[in-house]
């Protein structure tokens, strides 16, 4: 990892620090959940060589060529992400087809959101006192003990979700074959469902209950009436007559209250077991939870930074996964064990990386 890093931040021949050295304190931030800074100057007390707070941004956010941009920063984590997940083949048998969950990752940012942040902040419901966001997209695997991030793309607001649906889908399949894919409400669309089709993948999305455009054809009803009837799947088209897309709708009882709850599938389950599995999406929820412990924080107004430091805590999470993974496969003495059981939790590997990022020259 701090190699892959160093690659990034580059350093004059005459340089007084190594780019290992500048790497050093992005990943000790990352690890401790801090800003930069503030790990500079405690390594710095701590005799270790790196440069100050201020040289590290210098060689992320420089104004001259030969410093990191988007595209770098992002091909570079991308392609750590996907060594992670190589390594882990070594480990266990991937051939099966594996569920997956798509979702949506909105950091907050508090700042203006102006000049060369314009593009990527973007607007969303108000949260920890802000209504504006770094967001990202990702698509994980969602199979207990191998909840691997497959792609996380940060989104622009020129991006469209079915396009980035297209592109995150096409990704995974060339290292796993997609059983099912969970995702929340905020992909109940017409043309995000209409990509799904087109890819081909099996998709279970939560219906909106409630359409304020259409109070007359509240689908609520019709589920009702349907799941009363002894018709827990049904047929619907959602959209108008020139945008539409047919899907099934699979209905049960809701687990909350008396009523019912519908999914949006092309899969041929029912919809009990679609509940049950789709309980497995809550997956992606506890990775971000864990991926929140691996982000160094900043005030900085760079998008090359702020992607570096939410990037690099997905390679973060991604490690923390592939260890617990080879420590099972090392307690099987060679066989790899099917238990969900952590060996190492996330403040374990956080404490193993400082004392890694000490002894490295």
């Amino acid at each position: 990892m701090l190699s892959a890093l160093a690659e990034l931040l580059k350093t004059a021949p005459n340089s007084l620090y190594t780019p290992k050295d500048i790497s050093k304190p992005v990943i000790k931030a990352s690890v401790d959940n801090k800003y930069v800074e503030s790990a500079c100057n405690h390594m710095r007390r701590n005799n270790i060589s790196v440069p100050t707070g201020n040289d590290v941004f210098y060689h992320i956010v420089g104004k001259k060529s030969k410093y990191p941009r988007m595209s770098d920063v992002y091909a570079q984590m991308d392609s750590m992400i996907k060594r992670s997940f190589i390594r882990a083949k070594r480990y266990m048998n991937l051939r099966a087809p594996l569920c997956i969950a798509i979702d949506y990752h909105n950091i907050p940012y508090y700042g203006k959101g102006d000049k060369e942040l314009a593009r990527w902040v973007t607007g969303c419901r108000n949260e920890r006192g802000t209504n504006k966001c770094f967001k990202f997209i990702t698509l994980c695997i969602v199979v207990k003990g191998r909840r691997f991030t497959m792609a996380a793309m940060p989104v622009s607001v020129f991006d469209n979700t079915p396009d980035l649906l297209d592109r995150l889908i096409r990704m995974a399949r060339k290292y796993v074959r997609i059983k099912y894919a969970f995702l929340d409400r905020g992909f109940y669309s017409v043309d995000d469902i209409k990509k799904l089709i087109e890819l081909g993948v099996g998709f279970v999305i939560p219906v909106i209950k409630h359409d304020a455009k259409k109070p007359d054809k509240d689908i609520l009803q019709l589920m009702r009436r349907h799941y009363n009837d002894g018709i827990p799947r049904f047929k619907y088209t959602l959209g108008d007559k020139y945008n539409n897309v047919t899907f099934t709708v699979a209905v049960k009882k809701d687990d909350k209250d008396e009523d019912v709850v519908g999914f949006a599938t092309n899969t041929k389950l029912r919809a009990e077991t679609i509940g049950e599995w789709y309980r497995k999406r809550w997956g992606i929820e506890t990775g971000y939870r864990v991926k929140e412990e691996f982000r160094a924080r900043t005030c900085s107004v760079s998008a090359v930074a702020r992607l570096l430091f939410n990037m690099l805590s997905f390679v973060m999470y991604n490690l923390w996964v592939l260890v617990n993974i080879a420590l099972r496969f090392m307690v099987g003495r060679g066989r790899f064990l099917p238990n969900n059981r952590s060996y190492m939790t996330a403040y374990d590997l956080c404490k193993d990386m400082e004392d890694l990022i000490r002894d490295i020259h």
